[in-house]
């Protein structure tokens, strides 16, 4: 049976959310954990620019940080204890100065140059639309004798960018619950981590039905029309994305415009949306400050280039 690409995401999806869910050991309050956006609401008219927007994880904006519109503001991330945020301004003939700013909008201040940790800092890791693993094609120097002999084809795997987690379609050719969509099906599914060698079969997933579900486009939400690159947060029932909209409609105009937004989604995949609503944007990074979690800031590096 061949799967949709979006199916396979959301099955490692659906599989993180539990086992984090599994792995919370503390109750992490709302007001605990608070998001910067760096986003460029496009207007009708004229010039727009990015700033740099603080939400809290529920979705509530707390503040708007920068309104310089000298340039595009770009790239933030958040000091390791979340007393600090640094961020790109991107100017005219390709000059970029750096700034730092408190969470609480005070202290902006225009550095010397980036700290080490700034310049180093990537994109955590995600997922995208992976292709399966191709089996390799047999030698053309192998003789008719060893042609001939049937080889086990093995399951479609998937991992993720950073090869910490992989997903193995593995399924059982005895068991009838793995013939047909229904209940039961893809219990013999693995996520395997890659670095301590630990499988968990989906079936001893709690409140595991079957993959049935999934298969079936109109019994799910899709995480976009498009594109999304889903960020796992370890430690927690849930997850954000990068996600790109096309043709989005520019307020007060006919004009539309690719846009991106980052999200959040909770184990029922209900979503939040870092930006006002019905609105024409575009992100350029974001960084997460999570206290008591590891790891304590989750970032995803944009630029307006």
């Amino acid at each position: 049976m061949i799967l949709g690409k979006f199916v396979l995401m959301r099955l490692i999806l659906r599989a993180l959310i539990i086992i984090g869910a599994l792995a919370i050991l503390t109750t992490q309050a709302w007001a605990d954990a608070e998001i910067v956006i760096a986003i460029r609401y496009l207007q009708a008219e004229g010039t727009s620019h990015s700033h740099l927007y603080l939400y809290r994880e529920d979705g509530k904006l707390l503040r708007q940080l920068t309104n310089d519109n000298s340039g595009q503001d770009s790239g933030p991330i958040f000091a390791e204890d979340g007393g600090m945020i640094i961020f790109t301004r991107e100017k005219p003939n390709d000059v970029h100065e750096f700034w730092s700013i408190e969470p609480r909008g005070t202290h902006l201040k225009k550095l010397d140059a980036a700290p080490d940790w700034y310049t180093q800092a990537k994109s955590s890791p995600y997922f995208t639309n992976i292709e399966p693993e191709e089996s390799p094609s047999p030698s053309l120097a192998a003789s008719p004798e060893e042609s001939a002999s049937p080889v086990e084809t093995p399951p479609p795997t998937y991992k993720s960018p950073d090869n910490s987690v992989e997903l193995v379609l593995r399924e059982d050719p005895k068991d009838e619950d793995d013939q047909g969509d229904g209940p039961g099906h893809g219990k013999h599914y693995l996520l395997r981590d890659l670095k301590t060698g630990a499988e968990t079969e989906f079936d001893k997933l709690p409140g595991f039905y079957g993959v049935f579900g999934l298969l079936h486009e109109k019994q799910n939400k899709r995480l976009s029309p498009n594109w999304a690159a889903p960020i796992p947060l370890p430690g927690e029932a849930a997850f954000l994305t990068f996600t790109e909209n096309r043709y989005v409609p520019i307020p007060g105009s006919k004009k539309t415009a690719n846009c991106s937004y980052m999200e959040r989604w909770d184990e029922k995949l209900n979503k939040i949306r870092y930006a006002r609503e019905k609105s024409a944007a575009v992100c350029y990074g974001a960084s997460m400050y999570r206290p008591g979690l590891t790891p304590s800031t989750i970032t995803m590096r944009r630029s307006s280039d």
